[in-house]
């Protein structure tokens, strides 16, 4: 008869996997100093919730800067946390649905209030704010300046990989005054971007709502 089984230890390889995946971050973390990043938020396979990630890489494009990073996320969370560490500057676009929007229409929401959008901030996730703050309070880098864009949709639900038609139309318009906006807001000083009120952008002219 066999000695009983003795499960072998792996607290050592464990903790070489936390520290080679610490050495990883931090060089990460390096090499995106003094960057931007724009990360765009979104499911490609539910239909409009494709939106934050479309307009995104339009923007990504528009703007064509050698100091600005694109990466498209799934879902916000932690992910997006770790996502945009190391980072001066981190846009992210999500999309959002309201009874009253218009598709398309996009909105820059405070951060201090931030209103639900898809994935940006989710009741059963940790919220963009508060994992920017655990991320101060553990000393990591996360970026000075946030913005969060997001864009009216129709169809987050249902499964295909084309959008509805008047979200796609938009997303052309979308892209163009998302990336006016970030165009400056790359190039101002430093700051954290507590903006007070969310304005929603329309052809000719914007109007803003207090929170």
């Amino acid at each position: 008869m066999t000695d009983s089984f003795k499960p072998k230890s792996d607290s050592g390889d464990v903790s070489t996997r936390r520290r080679e995946g610490m050495t990883e971050l931090a060089g990460r973390v390096n090499q995106q100093k003094g960057r931007a990043i724009i990360v765009g938020l979104g499911n490609p396979l539910l239909t409009d919730d494709a939106v934050g990630p479309r307009v995104a890489g339009l923007v990504y494009d528009i703007l064509s800067s050698p100091d600005v990073d694109f990466r498209e996320l799934a879902a916000g969370g932690v992910e997006l946390m770790e996502t945009v560490l190391g980072y001066k500057k981190a846009v992210i676009i999500d999309a959002i649905l309201t009874e009253e929007g218009t598709p398309g229409t996009c909105y820059r929401l405070d951060l201090a209030s931030l209103r639900p959008t898809l994935h940006a901030a989710m009741s059963h996730e940790i919220g963009l704010l508060e994992g920017l703050d655990l991320g101060r309070r553990l000393g990591l880098a996360v970026p000075d300046s946030v913005r969060v864009y997001a864009v009216q949709i129709v169809d987050p639900f249902s499964f295909g990989t084309k959008m509805t038609d008047s979200v796609e139309r938009a997303l052309p318009r979308a892209a163009n005054e998302i990336a006016a906006e970030v165009r400056v807001f790359l190039n101002e000083s430093n700051g954290n971007d507590q903006v007070l009120w969310i304005e929603e952008h329309h052809h000719a002219d914007s109007s803003r709502h207090s929170v």
